[in-house]
């Protein structure tokens, strides 16, 4: 918990007491955590919410994360500083043993193994998990399909399945509009992946409530569709909530899917909606969208012959005929009263807009005499790249949902790609306000993360650069998924650990699986890969490096103590040679164990929560481990992780410091995990002879 009062610290309220938890005996409620590895948090958090104060997790939080993984990158141990009780008089340093997992690479979450093993380990979490709470749901299948691990695919033929059963209805009740909007994405990928034809009914039933539910002022949707939504205001009852952009975005998304893949799609409504984010997005100079998309010029008329312009299919549906064959009419004029408004009826006249466009507006049928005029306001295309701003946005969903929907289908569509990546730009700068924005966190997360995919690498990087924390922060000691953080910026949640851990877990996963595109959202149809960090020509013509950490972006976050770029790119290891690396490694822990020279030096494994001694090892890759109460457990070696592998090839070059091949097959392991400075490290000891014996492997 962070307090106001103590805007430099965590005040501890909860301690798992399992046994896998390392706090557990060392860390007690009410304990305030005031640094980590030897430093005191320097920065004040925040406590901030929505774009204007945003500062992200700064302070702490942030802190804390970056001492993890500096920790999980070395042996594990992390040292907290903490008074206990809150008591500064008895100050005190803590260690505790986290799984040594290694660095998130500089390329994560491309060639980075620790990334890998995370993915891994969240499909297992999220398959094993009971998936419900409907956008929630899709988003988790989603991500599940998108890592690509195949025993995803029969929950996604089933999610599949029961979409097509589903025929949606521009007079269907509830807060419809946002399931049209996630159900059609679903349907389009699941066209895409296996052309069932079993989609089109549900898809064209969702392409005319695109057309008719659409709320025709913005190119938004409220939760109801237009015509529920008229129909009851024309009996008496509420108007109910106003439109939003990302129920429009999320249609618009599923729409350029439709179209992509050859299934059909409302040209008129795709249209509308791009009209809404080119007048919305694209006058603002960050790229952002409050709330809603900027409406159009709309005004209520009454016709004398109501017969002329009754829509055939009821109130809040289209009328069949344009304003100029309504017959006479007149327009409803309100002006400002007081504290109240009046309304007075007044010939057309006083609408230049409407007297000049009367042959080509549309109408919309809102009860007995009264109808409905939208201006059709076209503007013009961006014909160069947006200059973007820095600031970023607040609400990252119907921005993210703009940026795909422009590139997804649009592919020689120049103008709307700079669209796309204008919002893509914005995405990409708003990290901070990741886990913010109107009616769901998640979906703002989700959606942030696949806008700012699609921004230019350097954009991008920063954007994953400073996204690691919150999943460094949000790991725990079981494994078993992401808890959500009380970061108090989330408008829309409890950040209780006792929540359902589905939220972070499927966002992480899904940002760990970009790298698959397996999915049109996650870029099958876009090969932008995101490099360790951006680069720039000085005046000199020199090309110069800027990881995150050193970009404008970062606006003063406190730099992590290991560089983010590396010396050199890390080079790829064949997997025969990896197999070969690790038969190697083995037979060298095997001769060890033979001859008594496995010191009982601490390491710690992916698979234990606490530090351990290896005793033993045989040939057939059996392990012996023992931990610090005694206990003894075998594993097998070709069960371990890359990162284990790499911690007992750490073992062995101490184990025989002298020995150049010792130190040179621990720089090739480090080198695997994209570590390359370390990996430098140890082939400066190894010397010539074995360095390069053993850097053929990369040949």
């Amino acid at each position: 918990m962070m307090e106001p009062a103590n805007p430099k610290a965590f005040k501890v309220m909860f301690v798992f007491q399992d046994a896998m938890s390392p706090a557990k005996g060392k860390i007690n409620k009410g304990d305030m955590i005031v640094g980590a590895n030897g430093k005191d948090f320097k920065d004040e958090h925040g406590f901030h919410r929505k774009q204007a104060n945003a500062s992200g997790w700064a302070g702490a939080p942030f802190e804390l994360a970056l001492a993890i993984e500096d920790s999980q990158g070395k042996d594990g141990k992390l040292d907290l500083i903490v008074l206990p009780g809150g008591d500064n008089g008895k100050r005190t340093t803590v260690s505790i043993q986290l799984k040594p997992v290694g660095r998130f690479a500089p390329t994560y979450p491309w060639n980075c193994p620790r990334s890998d093993v995370l993915l891994n380990n969240l499909c297992d979490f999220l398959l094993e998990e009971k998936l419900d709470g409907r956008p929630d749901e899709i988003q988790a299948v989603l991500a599940l399909w998108a890592s690509g691990d195949k025993r995803a695919i029969p929950l996604v033929k089933s999610k599949a399945e029961g979409l097509m059963k589903s025929i949606a209805n521009p007079m269907d009740g509830g807060m419809c509009t946002w399931m049209w909007g996630y159900n059609g994405i679903f349907l389009g990928e699941y066209y895409n992946a296996f052309k069932d034809k079993g989609v089109m009914p549900a898809v064209e039933a969702l392409v005319d409530c695109y057309e008719t539910g659409q709320d025709w002022k913005s190119g938004g949707f409220s939760h109801r569709p237009f015509p529920a939504i008229e129909r009851r205001v024309a009996e008496g009852g509420p108007k109910g909530y106003g439109s939003m952009a990302a129920p429009g975005g999320l249609a618009m998304l599923a729409q350029s899917i439709f179209k992509a893949t050859g299934l059909p799609h409302s040209q008129k409504a795709y249209e509308r909606t791009h009209q809404a984010y080119l007048k919305t997005a694209g006058g603002n100079a960050d790229g952002g969208i409050a709330y809603g998309f900027d409406a159009w010029g709309s005004v209520q008329i009454h016709v004398e012959k109501p017969d002329l312009s009754k829509s055939p299919r009821g109130i809040g549906f289209i009328s069949p005929v344009l304003v100029k064959d309504a017959g006479p009419y007149q327009v409803e004029k309100w002006t400002q009263a007081g504290s109240g408004w009046n309304m007075e009826m007044v010939s057309s006249k006083e609408f230049s807009w409407l007297e000049q466009n009367a042959a080509k507006l549309n109408m919309y049928d809102l009860d007995k005499s009264r109808r409905l005029v939208v201006a059709e306001e076209i503007l013009p295309e961006p014909t160069s790249p947006y200059s973007t701003g820095s600031r970023g946005g607040g609400h990252n969903a119907p921005v993210g949902m703009g940026a795909l929907a422009h590139y997804i289908g649009n592919k020689d569509n120049t103008s709307w790609n700079y669209l796309g990546k204008h919002m893509a730009t914005c995405c990409a700068r708003s990290p901070k306000t990741l886990w913010d924005g109107h009616a769901s966190s998640v979906m703002h997360a989700f959606f942030g993360v696949l806008g700012a995919s699609r921004a230019d690498e350097k954009e991008f990087r920063a954007f994953l650069d400073y996204s690691k924390t919150w999943i460094i922060l949000s790991e725990t000691h079981d494994g078993k998924g992401l808890v959500e953080q009380p970061f108090g910026l989330d408008r829309n949640s409890t950040c209780s650990i006792s929540l359902d851990r589905q939220v972070y877990s499927h966002v992480a996963l899904l940002l760990l699986s970009l790298p698959k595109r397996q999915l049109l959202i996650t870029g099958a149809d876009f090969a932008q890969p995101a490099a360790a960090a951006s680069t720039s020509t000085t005046s000199s013509g020199a090309r110069k490096t800027t990881s995150y950490f050193e970009s404008a972006a970062y606006r003063g976050t406190p730099k992590p103590e290991v560089p983010v770029q590396p010396s050199r790119e890390a080079r790829k290891l064949a997997a025969e040679r990896l197999v070969s690396l690790n038969r190697a490694l083995l037979s060298t822990l095997v001769k060890l164990s033979a001859d008594g020279m496995l010191e009982p030096l601490p390491i710690g494994l992916s698979v234990t929560s606490q530090s351990v001694l290896l005793t033993t090892a045989n040939a057939e890759g059996a392990l012996t481990f023992k931990a610090q109460n005694r206990q003894e457990a075998t594993l097998n070696f070709n069960d371990l992780t890359g990162v284990d592998h790499v911690t007992l090839a750490l073992l062995v070059a101490k184990l025989k410091p002298t020995s150049g091949d010792a130190q040179a097959m621990a720089g090739v392991y480090l080198e695997t995990l994209g570590r390359v400075s370390d990996a430098d490290s140890y082939f400066e000891k190894a010397g010539a002879e074995s360095r390069q014996k053993l850097e053929k492997l990369f040949d």
